[in-house]
């Protein structure tokens, strides 16, 4: 394979970023959530995160200071964030929700049942760890160990820090890829409620962590 040479994302990186974060959505279903909870389109929620990342605000995955892109050949071939959690004294998840709030107002107020179904499967983040999320590869160049690549580039960059991935739990091979370098499983949580797969790919979410 020819070398493959990680970057922090810049604004030309922009639309592989949303394609990541799309991507990593889907997490191999046919449900990307956050368009079946708001009742918008994949291309709408596209322009939301173009509008979001414009914004530049620190310690969520929703922007480009907290991104990484692979590339082999000067092609972006895959990508993720990290960020540390709540160094600023508020967490991502609580960033993340008073972004949507203040984006869309109205679908959040409509949708506030919904919001509290999808909130009993959140699971605390620790704070001052690396928080790593939408870890992706596009099509084209999976089955190369891009993935492996990525969490060891992690590993390099932070080495004084804990690690911690929140991912949903139908996502299996990547959750045994992970486990295979060093994480455990923290915390698992289920919903009873069967409509919770009418919003997310799984009715599981799952906590794992790398300590150092």
């Amino acid at each position: 394979m020819d070398e493959l040479i990680f970057k922090k994302a810049t604004k030309s990186d922009l639309q592989f970023v949303i394609d990541c974060i799309i991507g990593a959505e889907y997490s191999g279903s046919q449900i990307l959530s956050y368009c079946a909870l708001f009742e918008i389109t994949e291309s709408e929620f596209r322009e939301l995160l173009i509008e979001i990342i414009d914004e530049e605000i620190e310690g969520q995955p929703w922007n480009l200071e907290h991104w990484f892109i692979g590339f082999i050949d000067n092609i972006q071939v895959c990508g993720g964030c990290c960020w540390i959690e709540a160094e600023n004294g508020i967490g991502s998840d609580m960033l993340k929700s008073q972004i949507l709030q203040y984006f869309l107002p109205e679908k959040w107020k409509m949708k506030l049942d919904e919001l509290k179904l999808i909130s009993e499967l959140t699971i605390p983040r620790i704070p001052n760890s690396i928080e790593v999320e939408y870890f992706y590869t596009h099509p084209d160049f999976r089955n190369r160990g891009l993935i492996t690549s990525m969490i060891y580039f992690i590993d390099e960059t932070f080495p004084d820090r804990n690690k911690e991935i929140i991912m949903v739990g139908n996502n299996v091979r990547a959750m045994e890829l992970y486990k295979r370098h060093g994480y455990d499983v923290r915390e698992i949580k289920t919903s009873t409620q069967k409509n919770i797969l009418t919003l997310l790919p799984s009715d599981t979410k799952v906590a794992l962590l790398k300590k150092i």
